[in-house]
């Protein structure tokens, strides 16, 4: 796993961020077959990342889509506000 920092402004999660999990794509399924099939495997999945307080209610909006989309759309909507 990578570091506990937020995808969209690099802080540090603390207590009160998450880590979610997104729609997976096809890179996603793979990278799941490979860890349940290899002993040891380490690694991020792709479709997770860390989200702050700050940033993780827009990120809940978004679970549905495929991780690098919806990061788009959270920095869409940031850069509206």
């Amino acid at each position: 796993m990578k570091p506990p920092r937020c995808c969209i402004c690099d802080e540090w999660i603390g207590e009160t961020g998450q880590l979610l999990e997104f729609a997976k794509t096809e890179k996603g399924l793979q990278w799941d077959k490979r860890r349940d099939q290899e002993i040891g495997f380490v690694g991020h999945p792709p479709y997770a990342d860390y989200f702050c307080e700050k940033h993780l209610t827009l990120a809940l909006r978004y679970v549905g889509l495929p991780l690098g989309k919806a990061i788009e759309k959270i920095h869409n909507d940031l850069r509206l506000q």
